[in-house]
């Protein structure tokens, strides 16, 4: 995302009271990125590249709640 990192999105949405679900999918797995992820709530933190079955078991677990 030019301009804004996955981070800087989630304190975004939080900062508009926007509690959306949230999977992140990154290239680059670093600790502030995993701190940030948790600290947010995302439903889920997947490494490129994406195991589909992992991104598809995420999606229905959100599509049920």
């Amino acid at each position: 995302m030019p301009g804004m990192s996955g981070c800087n999105l989630l304190e975004n949405l939080e900062n508009r009271n926007l509690h959306l679900p949230v999977i992140i999918v990154t290239a680059y797995d670093e600790q502030p990125s995993r701190d940030c992820a948790l600290r947010y709530g995302t439903l889920g933190y997947l490494l490129k590249p994406v195991d589909c079955e992992a991104l598809l078991g995420l999606i229905k677990q959100i599509s049920k709640s």
